[in-house]
């Protein structure tokens, strides 16, 4: 091979032939790869022919396999680089190869080739952005940000639109904050805007740059632009309100500040930034007055009322007529609570507005009002005090009064000072019963009770019999809880029910009386009367009523028929109330009243939502259809209801045995509903005993034969006594010795039963016995047959006994001339 090498070098070296040349360099490379081993050499090889055909892409291929396989990037990106060096002018192919290059260069980390060859692909291609993107990164990777400007303003005759706005964005930011030239940094902004006027991140830019240099002038056009561009005044306003600050702080063009402001209140006159601006503008004398104009419709739209109240005390001072001055002190009350909502500051104008003119009413009611909001009833008093004191028409006199007495009375709390105003009243006002009304109050008040039981007394006499009423029941209220007379007050309630005899009230109140003094047979007839007179919305209180005179009844008028009446009633209030019919169940069982005391029961179990209240309000019910109302069948209905809710109850276990142990007629049905809650409840003795009742009632041999065989197993596999349930199975064979299955289970019995001296078990002794009984008792002479044959075969292959296995088969072969088992049995 090596050989061959050679010769291929020497006729490459003689051929000047293009295509035969690439026909040597490519079975060349192909010799140093697949014979020799050699890549780095096939790599050689094929650079050799790119320098041949340096646009053929299937030698760009090739070549990039090679430098994989030998990973010889570096190499690859020589050999482009060496082979474009040597081209002058590029064309497609070399541009992209260039870009190849720079990519290879630049994975490797060699920014400085790879820019290279990236910008000379560049300027082949100067509106690619993945070119201008490769070159950027590699800019930014080794912050060389002045060349980044360069390309980038380079590229901005390629871009158009956003695009071209974005790339003077980045151009702007690196001149700001990377290269620190501020002022080429507003330059470019600008140039932004003259592509896009609106663009908000140049005009933000610029507003941040013209501050921080102090353009102050170029701040100021610059916030007016931008305030003319607004969509809105409302939005235009923060610009016009920072053009105004700086107009008048760094320009000194304080009219040119005020029109800015004027603007904005104008078109948004809610702005309260301008406002605040305008009015620090207030204290300058120059301007004060053009100001003050343009607040004044701001201040009325904006309610600002404090100027009206400034305004209006300053006309105070002038005016001499007193409603006049009445009326402005009552103006500015009003503007003080309800704009400044300053309600201390509206009474004292309103106290003021009283002592100017006393006869104006509406300020009386607003300044009651305002008493009572601030809690200032002593200053109100005071001033009315000092009214007083120079009014002359009486009806304002009277008026002032009656308002005196009841702010004594009702808000400053001194009774004794408003009963002298009440007397001075009722002196002023004489006939007018209202005075003697609040004197009758406040006598009530200072507890002066005697006073009062004589003042109700003498108004109940000149008054109708629904007001006399209504006095003497306050009267009788009066007397027992003021002056304890409890007999006088009885005779107070008592005379007016003779006045109102369905006045519920009074009844109550009576009611009441007599309870304390426990008055049984007057109680009881005005609880009847009371329960007459309620209304269809009092049920609770008949309810009440009927269970209090039950109790009274029962107890000291020992009459039980009429508690169970009251009783009833109550039970008409609340249907099914358990308490009542608790109560009546134990009144029926003391009166006997069975047939109540049955439905009582029903009725509680029907509403009782507790299994075990349930299941012992039946159990009631069956005793008393047992024991009291001789019906045990209905008896048993309700025990097998207490058992199909709770299958543990003893009690109607119990009850329902005892039915079944007493009455033969109902032990089946007794024994039916025993038996499934016995075994379920695992209770095998009891089981056993309801089985022999059971049986006692059956007469149909095959259901007595089943019974009995029940009985067996619930003996053999439940009790583990199979002698017994031998013994059972043995009685079961007198109801039908013809069933084999029931031999079958007697014989397995039998063998697990003790064995006796002679080997053979007592079981099948007995068995043996059983089986001759049996045959001899037989009317059917087949039947007969077959118990004979089984006792022989018993006795002669168990019981060992030849003798009494022959006179077995002998019975057997009695009359079985012609049998088809003659021969079973001879043999």
């Amino acid at each position: 091979w090596e050989k061959f090498r050679l010769t291929l070098e020497a006729r490459l070296e003689a051929s000047q032939d293009p295509s035969e040349r690439s026909d040597l360099l490519r079975r060349l490379s192909t010799l140093h790869e697949d014979q020799l081993g050699d890549y780095t050499a096939a790599l050689e090889a094929t650079a050799r022919l790119l320098h041949e055909e340096v646009a053929d892409r299937d030698v760009w291929k090739e070549l990039e396999r090679l430098a994989r396989v030998a990973s010889a990037e570096r190499r690859l990106a020589d050999i482009y680089a060496a082979e474009l060096t040597k081209i002058e002018s590029d064309d497609n192919d070399t541009a992209e190869l260039a870009k190849r290059t720079g990519e290879i260069y630049a994975d490797l980390g060699d920014s400085k080739s790879a820019l290279s060859w990236y910008r000379r692909a560049h300027t082949f291609s100067p509106e690619s952005e993945d070119l201008f993107d490769a070159i950027d990164a590699l800019l930014v990777k080794e912050s060389l940000y002045q060349e980044r400007v360069d390309l980038m303003r380079a590229a901005l005759d390629y871009r158009e639109g956003d695009r071209r706005v974005g790339l003077l964005h980045d151009i702007a930011d690196i001149e700001e904050t990377k290269l620190d030239r501020a002022e080429d940094a507003i330059e470019t902004y600008r140039a932004a805007l003259d592509v896009d006027e609106r663009d908000e991140r140049s005009l933000d830019r610029l507003t941040e740059l013209y501050r921080r240099l102090g353009k102050h002038r170029d701040l100021a056009e610059l916030y007016e632009r931008r305030a003319e561009m607004s969509e809105s005044a409302e939005r235009g306003a923060p610009y016009r309100l920072a053009l105004a600050k700086v107009r008048r702080e760094h320009l000194a063009d304080t009219n040119g500040a005020i029109e800015q402001l004027e603007t904005i209140v104008t078109e948004v006159p809610w702005n309260q930034d301008a406002i605040t601006e305008l009015e620090s503008l207030t204290n300058e004398d120059e301007h004060k007055a053009r100001v003050l104009e343009i607040l004044k419709p701001l201040y009325l739209r904006a309610d600002s009322w404090e100027n009206v109240v400034r305004s209006n005390e300053k006309s105070f001072a002038i005016v001499e007529d007193r409603g006049e001055k009445a009326a402005l002190l009552r103006e500015n009350a009003i503007l003080l609570e309800e704009r400044g909502g300053n309600k201390r500051a509206a009474f004292g104008s309103l106290l003021r507005a009283l002592d100017v003119d006393p006869d104006e009413a509406e300020v009386r009611a607003s300044l009651e009002r305002l008493a009572s909001e601030l809690s200032a009833w002593d200053e109100l008093a005071g001033a009315l005090e000092k009214a007083l004191d120079h009014i002359d028409d009486d009806i304002t006199k009277r008026d002032l009064l009656a308002m005196l007495a009841r702010v004594y009375d009702d808000q400053v709390d001194d009774p004794r000072r408003a009963l002298a105003t009440f007397e001075r009243l009722s002196l002023a006002a004489e006939g007018d019963p209202e005075p003697l009304e609040s004197i009758d109050e406040l006598a009530v008040l200072l507890g002066d009770w005697g006073k009062v039981a004589t003042v109700i007394e003498k108004k109940a006499k000149d008054a109708s019999d629904a007001d006399a009423a209504d006095l003497l029941r306050r009267l009788g209220r009066t007397r027992a809880e003021m002056l304890e007379d409890e007999p006088g007050a009885v005779a107070a309630y008592e005379k007016a029910l003779e006045l109102e005899p369905d006045s519920a009230l009074t009844m109550d109140r009576l009611i009441g009386l007599y309870e304390v003094k426990a008055t049984s047979d007057r109680l009881v007839t005005l609880y009847a009367q009371r329960i007459e007179s309620s209304g269809s919305d009092e049920g609770d209180l008949r309810y009440d009523l009927n269970l209090k005179a039950a109790a009274l009844y029962e107890g000291p008028l020992e009459n039980r028929r009429e508690a169970i009446t009251a009783l009833g009633s109550a039970l008409d209030s609340r249907p099914g109330d358990p308490g009542v019919l608790a109560h009546l169940e134990r009144l029926y069982r003391a009166e006997e009243m069975w047939d109540e005391l049955l439905d009582n029961l029903k009725d509680q179990a029907a509403r009782a939502e507790d299994v075990d209240a349930r299941a012992k309000l039946r159990v009631a019910i069956g005793d008393l259809y047992k024991d009291r109302l001789s019906s045990p069948i209905d008896a048993l209905e309700q025990y097998r209801l207490v058992l199909e809710e709770s299958s543990t109850d003893q009690a109607a276990i119990s009850a329902v045995m005892s039915i079944a142990e007493a009455s033969s007629d109902l032990r089946l049905d007794a024994a039916e509903i025993l038996a499934p809650v016995l075994r379920a409840g695992g209770k095998h003795e009891d089981r056993v005993k309801v089985l022999e009742l059971k049986l006692k009632a059956e007469t149909d041999p095959e259901n007595r034969a089943a019974t009995l065989r029940e009985i067996a197993e619930v003996l053999d596999r439940e009790l583990g006594r199979p002698a017994e349930a031998e013994a059972a199975l043995l009685r079961a064979l007198a109801e039908t010795p013809e069933e084999g299955s029931l031999h079958d289970e007697i014989v397995r019995l039998a063998h697990v039963s003790p064995g006796t001296e002679g080997g053979a078990g007592e079981g099948f002794v007995r068995y043996a016995e059983a089986l001759a009984e049996r045959a001899g008792d037989a009317s059917d002479s087949s039947v007969a047959r077959g118990l004979w044959m089984r006792l022989g075969r018993i006795a002669e292959e168990i019981l060992k006994d030849e003798k009494r296995a022959a006179d077995a088969y002998a019975k057997a072969l009695e009359g079985a001339e012609g049998d088809e088992n003659e021969a079973v049995i001879l043999s």
